[in-house]
């Protein structure tokens, strides 16, 4: 056999190998520092345990800086997210970290942030009362649809329709969001098929959605 031939064989063995040792380090470590982030999260928030469904989300956007807790040492997953403090996790989310809060109102510069990058309404109400009213489910899947725009779209999200039992019920305005963020796996219904869009929107489950929006790993398929 050829010597050279042999030698290129070598080589692409070694490659290989080296590659596939490559890849395991750094699953490992990415995993390593996920469950850092798990343990992290378990000692500083005495409402977040090992058994929490919501454990990894919220300890990987806390290690992120997009999500904090509270002054008591709790995370309150099931508290009521409100358009304000979901607006800051958007925005907050896409790299805009250095953002400091407004004098006259805490939210304004994320508000206004979020208007620059057209993921609110220029005729949407800008009032302070406004703002701190509970985000709805069909709101919030606006807000994300519109932040990942710059994804294109390769299917057809209106196949998803049949995927939500009270599609009919949705308004209008909102279906086209509603059924993107389905068609990418960032939204899912309830157990009985439903979205529910006047539904509020808890502080874990807003967790959840933004680390599907920023981590594609993370979405979930949904069946047509």
């Amino acid at each position: 056999m050829n010597k050279k031939y042999i030698i290129a064989i070598i080589i692409i063995v070694l490659t290989i190998i080296s590659n596939n040792t490559y890849i395991k380090v750094v699953m490992a470590e990415e995993s390593m520092d996920i469950e850092t982030l798990k343990v992290e999260a378990k000692k500083k928030f005495s409402d977040v345990k090992e058994d929490s469904w919501f454990l990894k989300n919220v300890a990987v956007l806390i290690g992120k800086k997009i999500v904090n807790g509270y002054d008591d040492g709790t995370f309150k997953p099931n508290a009521q997210v409100t358009k304000s403090q979901f607006i800051k996790m958007v925005v907050t989310s896409l790299g805009n970290v250095d953002l400091m809060p407004a004098e006259d109102y805490w939210a304004r510069t994320y508000i206004q942030k979020a208007q620059d990058l057209e993921l609110l309404n220029e005729a949407d109400e800008k009032t302070k009362e406004n703002y701190e009213s509970f985000m709805s489910r069909e709101d919030m899947a606006v807000i994300i649809s519109k932040a990942i725009q710059n994804e294109g779209s390769d299917v057809n999200s209106q196949t998803y329709e049949s995927s939500i039992k009270d599609y009919e019920s949705l308004d209008e305005q909102h279906r086209e969001y509603i059924l993107e963020a389905y068609s990418k796996g960032i939204l899912t219904g309830y157990s009985d098929g439903e979205f529910k869009p006047k539904n509020g929107l808890t502080r874990a489950e807003a967790a959840t959605v933004i680390l599907r929006m920023i981590d594609k790993n993370e979405r979930v398929a949904v069946k047509k």
